[in-house]
C-alpha cells in the first residue's frame, strides 16, 4: 500500500491536469452534441481537442522509456486497458440483447478493437478510441529502435502523407492523423523542448481558434477542412494546452487538492469508457427531467458513479488475474 501511495505521489502533475481537462473536453463533447442550440453543438468541434490531448499525452509518456521486454509490455497494457473495456462490453451486450438489437459479429470486432475499420455497434461508437490507441502502441517498439527518424521535419512530412490518404480513404486518413498525435508526443518527450512564454502559447491557442473559425465558415463539410485543417490544429492546441497547463501547474491552489487530482486522472479512462451510456446511450438521461441543468447534474453524478463501479470491478479482476 505504501508502495503504491508513493507511485501515486511520484506522477508527473502537469500529465495528471492535462488527462483531467481531456477527459472534460471529452465529456463536454459529447454532452453539447444533445443540447439542441445550435450554437452550443457547435462547440462540440473544438472539444474534441480532448481526444487528440489523449494520444499527445500517450506518447509523450513513453518518449524516453525503454522497452526491454514487449512481451511483458503488451501484457500490461493489455490488462490495464482491456479488462475495463470487455467488463463494460458484457453490460452493453446485455442490453443490447434485451433491445432485440444485439449483433454477435461485434462480439468479434470489439473483442479484437478493429470498430475503426469494420464498424460500429449501438452506443458503443465512442470506443473507436481503442483501435487507434492499440496501433500506436504496436507501433511504439519500432519507435524506440529508430528515434534518430522521429523529429518534427518527420511529423510535416507524415502529415502531408496523411493528408493526401484522406483525400483516398477518409476514415484512413483520421487514423493516420490520430497516430500522428501519438508521434509528436513522442518527440516533444524525447526532444525535451523547452517552456515557452505564456504569451506566445495564448497566441498560439488564438491562432489555432480562429484558423478554425475561419476554416468552418469557408469550407465546412470539405476534405481539407474536415480532415486536415481540423486535424492539424487540434494537434498543435493540445501542445499548447499542455505547454499552458505545464507553466502553471505549481500554482499552490493546484498543489492543495492533489488529491482530488489523483482521485479522478486514476478514474479519467474509466469516466471515458462508460460516459456516453447516459448521455447517449442506453440509459440517456439529457430529457430526464424538464429542467436542462437538473439532467447535466444527474448525468454526471451517474458517469462518476459508474465509472467508480467498473474501477473497482476491474481492479478486483486484475488482481485475481496476476496472482
Amino acid at each position: 500500500m505504501k508502495e503504491k501511495n508513493k507511485n501515486i505521489q511520484n506522477r508527473n502533475l502537469d500529465i495528471q491536469l492535462t488527462r483531467i481537462l481531456a477527459m472534460v473536453f471529452i465529456v463536454l463533447c459529447h454532452l453539447v452534441q444533445q443540447i439542441h442550440i445550435p450554437i452550443v453543438a457547435k462547440l462540440s468541434q473544438f472539444l474534441n481537442v480532448g481526444v487528440y490531448i489523449f494520444f499527445f499525452i500517450s506518447g509523450y509518456l513513453y518518449g524516453d522509456k525503454e522497452i526491454k521486454d514487449k512481451k511483458s509490455w503488451f501484457r500490461q497494457r493489455f490488462i490495464i486497458l482491456m479488462i475495463p473495456i470487455y467488463i463494460f462490453l458484457i453490460f452493453i451486450f446485455v442490453v443490447q440483447y434485451m433491445y432485440g438489437v444485439f449483433q454477435v459479429k461485434y462480439v468479434f470486432i470489439y473483442g479484437l478493437n478493429l470498430q475503426r475499420f469494420f464498424g460500429y455497434s449501438l452506443w458503443l461508437e465512442h470506443l473507436w478510441f481503442m483501435t487507434v490507441i492499440w496501433i500506436c502502441y504496436f507501433i511504439t517498439p519500432v519507435l524506440y529502435k529508430n528515434q534518430k527518424l522521429l523529429t518534427p521535419t518527420f511529423i510535416i512530412c507524415f502529415w502531408m502523407v496523411c493528408s493526401l490518404v484522406s483525400y483516398g480513404n477518409k476514415n484512413i486518413g483520421q487514423i493516420l492523423f490520430y497516430i500522428s498525435a501519438y508521434l509528436v508526443g513522442y518527440i516533444y518527450k524525447k526532444e525535451s523542448y523547452k517552456t515557452v512564454n505564456n504569451s506566445y502559447l495564448f497566441l498560439g491557442v488564438a491562432i489555432c481558434i480562429f484558423v478554425r473559425l475561419l476554416g468552418l465558415y469557408f469550407l465546412d463539410n470539405t476534405i481539407f477542412y474536415d480532415n486536415i485543417i481540423v486535424f492539424i490544429s487540434q494537434i498543435i492546441l493540445s501542445i499548447f494546452i499542455y505547454c499552458i497547463i505545464k507553466n502553471y501547474v505549481k500554482c499552490n491552489f493546484i498543489i492543495k487538492i492533489r488529491n482530488v487530482m489523483n482521485h479522478f486522472d486514476e478514474l479519467s479512462f474509466y469516466i471515458y469508457i462508460t460516459h456516453c451510456t447516459f448521455i447517449s446511450g442506453p440509459i440517456r438521461m439529457i430529457q430526464l427531467t424538464p429542467y436542462l441543468f437538473i439532467n447535466i447534474v444527474i448525468i454526471l453524478i451517474a458517469i462518476y458513479i459508474s465509472a467508480l463501479l467498473l474501477q473497482i470491478l476491474s481492479t478486483q479482476l486484475r488482481e485475481r488475474i496476476i496472482k
